[in-house]
């Protein structure tokens, strides 16, 4: 089976001299797989792309995508060393490879034969052909047309007839049933693996849960994580890379001191709360939190590296503001003492662990699963709840205040709002949920809307149709 690494392997990094973030990958029989790796090199930091408009634009690469497509292009490498066993299919290795192999990984990914959850419980479970499987399969005749222009490998196109293909498909997929078989016999035992939920089918959370979510955790870094991400929608990512403290020195990351514009200076800096481009990510300073109340309401806002290092501008509840200088003045300052970490060693985050360091997007992460674990035994069910569910239960609680709000100003009976009035008194804070949330499209954003409609009129339509077949249903009583 091939090997992923990591250029923090020392050893491994100096001996190829690869960059910081680029995963690379080891054949099964200890290569060092070259050309491909050659490629995912040429692919990083950033790209030219062709925008919605036809227009071809420089796109900066995010470590995130490194990764995804590091994994994809190790994802097919064992794909190609599995079915090397495989007549059918024709390969004698990973630079053999003809064109209609990336049909073959893309049909097994398809029927489910090719999945975590198959190899985890014996059963095909297709995954998201458009989430998933297209990114992967292009990602990978990417990186083959590239190898091929550059003189890296062979020729690998070929064309082969249909039904030829088909039946390659056909056998590939007797052959993983087959082996399935023999792993999990004819039962097929249960496992524990858990498929991701589709996002579009959160649900939003109640005002019990969110309190129980609340309440399960003490004041500290969870509960202002959870709700910051409630109250002004952040992402996990996003939290954890923009919550600086004013008044401390703080180093850019490598991939930010990258970018044109904005331009961060290379060496280290203090931080403050200012519109400066070297200020994006600090959180507003204790003076502004603590002005009267409409002032703050007006100035607690700043700047964040959101999604594909976009810059926008975010407003914090300024009483929510002022709860997290209430923690760093107490709770932060004890955990620092108890670790015995210097002021020059201090990390310039607001929120931190129990060692003393800043909270990663994976701790972020587990501190949420923590709070529902001890939610769900407050108030004794389960609560379906991740860090994304809280961004979009932010989203929809945002449209249902401002909509509602507009419509008892204007004397409106809030339980008969017809759907030109939701969809008319909504259009102008969905403008701003646009912004707030750093989605690129508008019908990202109009799904919140259309969810809060059906859910608002549902139980009114409900009540019409109701009235409607009474009569009938008390005849046939």
């Amino acid at each position: 089976m091939a090997s992923i690494h990591w250029p923090s392997q020392k050893a491994l990094q100096d001996r190829h001299g690869i960059s910081e973030t680029v995963p690379f990958i080891f054949l099964a029989d200890g290569n060092y797989a070259a050309p491909l790796n050659y490629f995912l090199q040429e692919r990083s930091y950033q790209r030219e792309v062709v925008d919605v408009k036809g227009a071809k634009i420089i796109e900066i690469v995010s470590p995130k995508t490194e990764r995804s497509e590091g994994y994809a292009a190790f994802n097919f490498v064992n794909f190609i060393e599995t079915i090397m066993n495989v007549p059918e299919a024709q390969c004698d290795g990973l630079w053999s490879v003809k064109s209609w192999h990336h049909h073959l990984w893309k049909e097994l990914m398809r029927s489910g034969h090719w999945t975590r959850a198959f190899f985890a419980t014996g059963r095909p479970e297709p995954i998201s052909l458009k989430q998933t499987i297209l990114p992967r399969v292009r990602v990978m005749r990417n990186a083959w047309r590239w190898m091929h222009a550059e003189g890296l490998i062979p020729e690998y196109f070929e064309r082969i007839d249909q039904l030829l293909l088909s039946n390659k498909v056909q056998a590939l997929k007797k052959y993983f049933d087959r082996i399935s078989l023999e792993i999990f016999g004819p039962e097929k035992k249960k496992s524990n693996y858990r498929k991701r939920r589709n996002p579009r089918r959160i649900r939003i959370l109640s005002r019990d849960e969110i309190r129980a979510l609340i309440g399960a955790t003490g004041f500290g870094p969870t509960q202002l994580i959870i709700l910051l991400i409630l109250f002004v929608g952040l992402r996990r990512e996003e939290v954890a890379q923009n919550n600086l403290c004013p008044g401390h020195i703080f180093q850019r990351s490598a991939r930010h001191l990258d970018l044109d514009d904005p331009s961060f200076p290379p060496e280290p800096y203090r931080l403050s709360h200012s519109d400066h481009d070297d200020m994006i990510g600090v959180m507003p300073s204790i003076d502004i939190a603590f002005l009267p109340d409409d002032e703050a309401r007006e100035r607690c806002t700043y700047r964040i590296i959101g999604k594909g290092l976009k810059i926008r501008r975010v407003h914090i509840p300024f009483k929510l503001m002022r709860l997290i200088w209430h923690y760093y003045l107490r709770e932060r300052k004890a955990t620092l003492r108890r670790n015995a970490v210097n002021r020059s060693d201090e990390p310039a985050s607001f929120f931190l662990n129990r060692f003393g360091g800043a909270l990663s997007e994976n701790a972020i992460t587990r501190q949420v699963n923590r709070a529902r674990i001890k939610a769900q035994k407050l108030l004794g069910a389960t609560i379906a709840v991740d860090v994304h569910t809280l961004r979009h239960t932010h989203a929809c609680i945002y449209l249902e205040a401002v909509i509602l709000g507009c419509a008892a100003r204007d004397g409106l009976d809030l339980d008969k709002l017809t759907l030109p009035q939701i969809e008319n008194y909504g259009k102008g804070a969905i403008l701003i949920l646009k912004e707030n949330l750093g989605h690129a499209e508008m019908t990202t954003t109009e799904r919140y809307l259309a969810q809060l409609a059906s859910g608002k009129l549902a139980l009114q339509y409900q009540k019409l149709f109701d009235e409607f077949i009474d009569p009938l249903l008390a005849e046939l009583g």
